[in-house]
C-alpha cells in the first residue's frame, strides 16, 4: 500500500467557472472518457453501486477512480482503503493544525463533544468492528458475521422448503425504498426493492408479487406504521397482516418494543443456521448498521429517526425481514394481539445477547 503526505497546499489565484453536471438516478456520467458521480462521500455510496461503477470502469482500458470521503463505515470504502491496489492520501486534524484551518482549542472542544465521531471525522480512522456507539450502542452483528450468513456457493440452500413469509417495509413515494423479503424455514431472499411508486401501483404490484410466489395472504406482514398505514388499508381486505413494530413486545419484560423482539427473532434464525440469499449479497450487510443496547434490563434498538440523525442510512431490508418473525397482528397501537398466527416459531423465552 502507498500511502502520501500531503506536505503543503498552494492556493491558485485563477478567475474561472466551476460547474456541477447532475444527472437522474444514479448521477454517474463520462467526462473526456472518465466516469464521473456526483457524492459528497464516496463513502456512503452503497456497496452494489461501487460494484456498478467499478463495472463501467472496467470497459475502459484508460480508467482511474477517485474515492474522496470520510471512513464512516467499513464497506467498499474501507475495503480500498486497505487495498494495494489504491494509493492514499490521509488529511486528519494534525494537517489542518499544520496548515492553520482549525485551531487546537476548536480541536479539543470537538474531541469533548462526540469522540466517536471524532475519530471519524478528525482523525479519519474506521471504526472498529465492535465500536460503542457514546459507550451504550453496539452493532448487532460485524461485517465478517454477515459474510458467514450469506449462503456460499454449492451449498443449495436456494431450495426453499417450508411456507413463504413476505414482509414489506414500506417508504411511500420518498427516497427510501418500499422493500418486500421473502423467508422459509432455512432461506430468506429480497422479492422486490422499488422507490417513488405511488401506492395504487404498488399495491398491484404486490397482488401481482404474491399470486406469482403462491404466498398465502395470510401470510403476508405490512408495516403499517406511519407511511405505511395507506397501503396497508388497501391490502388488509385480501387478508394481508398489519404491525406497527413501534407498540409493546409480546415479551415485554425482556424486549423494548416489538421491533426489538422480532429482530431477536431474526438473530437467533440466523444462529440457528439461516441462510441469506447470496443474489442479495450487498442489501445483508445492513445487519451491520442495526445497533442495540440494553436500557432498563430490556433490549432497545436504535430507532430510525436516531440513525438516520447519526448519517445510519436505513436498514429497509432488514426492516422488511424482522417482519416475517411476527406471529401475531398489533390493534390501533395498542399493543394487542390477536391470535392469529402468522408463523408457527415459538418466541424465544429469554434474550441471550
Amino acid at each position: 500500500m502507498e500511502e502520501r503526505t500531503i506536505k503543503n497546499v498552494r492556493r491558485i489565484k485563477k478567475q474561472d467557472f466551476v460547474y456541477n453536471v447532475r444527472v437522474t438516478d444514479n448521477h454517474n456520467y463520462f467526462v473526456n472518457g472518465v466516469l464521473t458521480h456526483n457524492c459528497d462521500e464516496a463513502g456512503l455510496i452503497p456497496d452494489n453501486k461501487n460494484t456498478l461503477i467499478l463495472r463501467m470502469l472496467g470497459g475502459h482500458k484508460d480508467n482511474f477512480l477517485v474515492k474522496i470521503g470520510n471512513p464512516f463505515e467499513r464497506n467498499h470504502f474501507y475495503t480500498s482503503y486497505k487495498s494495494p491496489r489504491y494509493a492514499k492520501i490521509v488529511v486528519d486534524y494534525k494537517q489542518a493544525l499544520r496548515e492553520g484551518r482549525y485551531t487546537r482549542e476548536f480541536i479539543e472542544e470537538m474531541k469533548e463533544t462526540d469522540p466517536e465521531m471524532f475519530r471519524i471525522l478528525y482523525e479519519c480512522k474506521f471504526p472498529d468492528e465492535e465500536t460503542l456507539l457514546e459507550g451504550k450502542w453496539r452493532p448487532l452483528f460485524t461485517a465478517d458475521q454477515v459474510r458467514e450468513f450469506i449462503e456460499k456457493p454449492g451449498e443449495g440452500l436456494n431450495l426453499e422448503f417450508g411456507t413463504k413469509i413476505l414482509g414489506i417495509d414500506l417508504a411511500g413515494e420518498g427516497y427510501n425504498y418500499n422493500v418486500g423479503v421473502v423467508r422459509t424455514r432455512n432461506y430468506a431472499r429480497v422479492l422486490f426493492k422499488k422507490r417513488k411508486v405511488k401506492v395504487p401501483f404498488l399495491a398491484n404490484y404486490i397482488l401481482d408479487k404474491v399470486e406469482e410466489e403462491k404466498i398465502n395472504p395470510f401470510n403476508v406482514v405490512l408495516d403499517k406504521q406511519g407511511v405505511g398505514h395507506g397501503l396497508y388499508d388497501i391490502l388488509s381486505v385480501r387478508g394481508m397482516q398489519g404491525v406497527n413494530v413501534g407498540t409493546k413486545a409480546r415479551d415485554s419484560t425482556t424486549f423494548a418494543n416489538l421491533r426489538a423482539e422480532l429482530l431477536y427473532r431474526f438473530y437467533q434464525w440466523l444462529l440457528n443456521g439461516g441462510k441469506l440469499s447470496a443474489a442479495n449479497y450487498d442489501d445483508w450487510f445492513q445487519l451491520t448498521r442495526i445497533y442495540i443496547r440494553i436500557k432498563n434490563g430490556k433490549l432497545l434498538v436504535m430507532s430510525k429517526q436516531e440513525a438516520q440523525a447519526r448519517g445510519i442510512r436505513s436498514p429497509d431490508v432488514i426492516d422488511a425481514t424482522i417482519l416475517t418473525f411476527a406471529d401475531c397482528v398489533a390493534y390501533a397501537d395498542e399493543g394487542k394481539f390477536s391470535k392469529k398466527k402468522v408463523i408457527d416459531d415459538e418466541p424465544p423465552s429469554a434474550m441471550s445477547v
